[in-house]
């Protein structure tokens, strides 16, 4: 054997050794990391979401007849935004591993994936679908962010792609259905505006784009500001402490015709607790709901003459 086949024969053994090292030391587990999803479920399966929060009452969604609804421990049930649990459960499933952060326990605190994290579990009825412990963010740059994660069953600590943060940390009314309702803006027909002493006024629809009050052509920008949030009322919150039956006398009321000649009726007045929030009611809702004061004066309470073409 000359000295260059010894040479290549002492490489070759060197390469398998340090191959096979790698491959033991890295294991399955390791790269299960990068291959397995760490949620994987029938979205259409899952019809119970309990969300369990350090330092706060746990949050139960639950789905019967197509319908969710939410509440705190031992709370009132309310329904449930569709869209936000739709988006939330979607978000599960497309978890991205970047990294394993640890498989020490005693560092779980310092990612928060312990008792100090979000625990996320997902029914099917009593049966456990799948469950995941968000902890921490990590920050990768000013416009990139991990999270940490851990399955209970798993002792391994995960640095997840996106920020999971806002999507579980949401109280009770973020998970509230905020639609009061929603109807098309060209069903429109009449928006009657009443107003303290003799300030209230009615604008008509005289085709798609044209609105008159009294004969009067008004503006095409402030009507277009007055149908969007009146079209598709949502609230901004909820005054669970003050029932519609006792709202009591409203500041102002808008009255929307449609063709049709259904009619729908929204209440408001200033918050007695809040000057930054309005309460309000509607024909049918019923719940008192928070809007933004701000936001209803400069877009919707307008006198007549804001709608006047200048």
């Amino acid at each position: 054997m000359t000295n260059a086949t010894k040479t290549f024969a002492i490489i070759f053994v060197a390469l398998a050794v340090i191959t096979a090292a790698v491959e033991m030391s890295s294991g399955p587990a390791a790269s299960q990391a990068f291959t397995s999803k760490l949620v994987s479920v029938d979205t259409s399966q899952v019809n119970k979401i309990v969300i369990d929060k350090p330092e706060s009452s746990s949050l139960t969604l639950s789905k019967s007849d197509n319908t969710w609804m939410v509440s705190a421990r031992g709370g009132k049930q309310y329904p449930a935004s569709q869209g936000t649990i739709n988006r939330v459960l979607q978000q599960l499933n497309s978890l991205n591993v970047s990294s394993v952060a640890t498989r020490d326990p005693e560092k779980y605190t310092r990612y928060k994936v312990d008792s100090t994290g979000t625990k996320v579990t997902l029914l099917n009825g009593d049966k456990q679908l799948s469950s995941l412990i968000i902890g921490a963010p990590q920050i990768e740059s000013r416009r990139e962010f991990n999270n940490y994660v851990r399955r209970p069953d798993d002792k391994t600590v995960y640095a997840v792609k996106g920020f999971l943060g806002p999507s579980f940390s949401k109280k009770l009314d973020d998970w509230r259905n905020k639609s009061v309702w929603d109807l098309k803006q060209s069903d429109i027909s009449q928006i009657n505006f009443l107003y303290p002493a003799d300030s209230s006024f009615s604008i008509k629809r005289a085709n798609a784009n044209k609105w008159l009050s009294k004969g009067d052509t008004l503006a095409v920008m402030p009507i277009s500001s007055i149908l969007r949030p009146l079209s598709s009322l949502k609230a901004d919150g909820f005054i669970d402490t003050l029932s519609v039956n006792n709202f009591g006398r409203e500041q102002y009321a808008i009255q929307l015709q449609l063709k049709s000649g259904e009619q729908h009726r929204l209440r408001l007045k200033s918050s007695p607790t809040d000057s930054t929030n309005y309460i309000g009611v509607a024909q049918g809702f019923p719940y008192v709901f928070k809007l933004n004061k701000s936001t209803w004066d400069r877009s919707v309470l307008k006198s007549r003459s804001d709608l006047l073409k200048k």
